[in-house]
């Protein structure tokens, strides 16, 4: 099914907050306060993560530098990613506060708006992109993100990639809030 998928294209269903809940799943300690996304993410974190679709054969590490910065009820992320084959790749979200732990959210690659919202000390983000493939065609999957703080200066990011309804492929990150 995603055989044919380029290697920009498997970075593009790994350049986001995805992470599978499903396949690495693992111990968090919950933070004692909810988890904020525009007050973890404000400033910069860094962080690994791992993509893999065993469907398609793909397995890649990366590396991600956010920058975060809240205006209003708007929270900008910018996402720059470094692929461990040398593969670069920058993203930037754009959050719109639409009500009290709830969200909008649009980026380059993203068909319609993320809905985001908080979930416990979670917050969830459920989205889709159009993935290229080499033959110039596109396939719509969908993500289904989890990010959780483990503490006050760490986050664990979750995702499952769908398509069709049919998990293909899952990511985990794990950030770092950095200090200035």
């Amino acid at each position: 099914m995603f055989k044919s998928l380029s290697n920009t294209s498997a970075k593009i269903f790994s350049a986001s907050f995805v992470l599978a809940a499903g396949l690495f799943a693992g111990p968090c300690i919950s933070s004692a306060e909810p988890f904020v996304m525009e007050k973890f993410f404000a400033g910069k974190t860094e962080a690994r993560g791992v993509f893999e679709s065993k469907i398609a054969g793909v397995y890649r590490t990366f590396s991600v530098t956010t920058y975060g910065k809240l205006k209003g009820n708007v929270f900008t992320l910018v996402e720059d990613f470094k692929y461990d084959d040398g593969e670069k790749g920058r993203k930037t979200w754009i959050f719109t506060k639409i009500a009290e732990g709830r969200y909008e959210g649009t980026r380059e690659d993203v068909v319609g708006k993320a809905d985001i919202y908080q979930e416990g000390d979670s917050i969830k983000l459920k989205y889709m992109i159009d993935v290229p493939s080499k033959d110039g065609s596109t396939q719509r999957v969908s993500f289904d993100d989890t990010i959780t703080g483990t503490s006050n200066k760490t986050a664990v990011n979750t995702a499952l990639v769908y398509k069709y309804f049919l998990p293909v492929a899952g990511v985990r990150v794990d950030f770092v809030k950095k200090t200035r």
